[in-house]
């Protein structure tokens, strides 16, 4: 039997008394309107995740939240907390080349500083 054909447990009850809502957001841009979107919610992280994960490697989205539901017995109410976020940064990326290039003109401009001081 494959593992992936296996039932899984049933949900204890605190389990079941949770969800995971998968949320993204398409515009980083805050010039042009963009909107938060739910796709899915269900009661299995995993699915959750696993769904958050697939909409990220898209590539279409800027960011990916995974938002858990629980009710909090003390204050009588559900409770939304961030359970995974997937996002994407924009990084600036310096080669080898520009590193050693930079470093060398900082000292350049060291030495002529220092050469015309004294």
């Amino acid at each position: 039997m494959n593992s992936s054909a296996a039932k899984k447990l049933p949900l204890s009850p605190a389990q079941e008394s949770q969800e995971f809502t998968v949320y993204s957001f398409e515009n980083p841009d805050r010039r042009l309107r963009s909107r938060w979107h739910r796709h899915d919610s269900t009661p299995d992280g995993e699915r959750a995740v696993a769904l958050a994960r697939t909409l990220y490697d898209s590539g279409r989205y800027h960011r990916i939240e995974v938002k858990r539901k629980v009710f909090d017995r003390r204050i009588n109410r559900h409770v939304d907390t961030t359970f995974r976020t997937y996002e994407n940064r924009r990084r600036l990326r310096f080669g080898f080349t520009a590193i050693v290039a930079f470093a060398a003109l900082c000292g350049g401009i060291a030495f002529a500083a220092c050469s015309l001081m004294g």
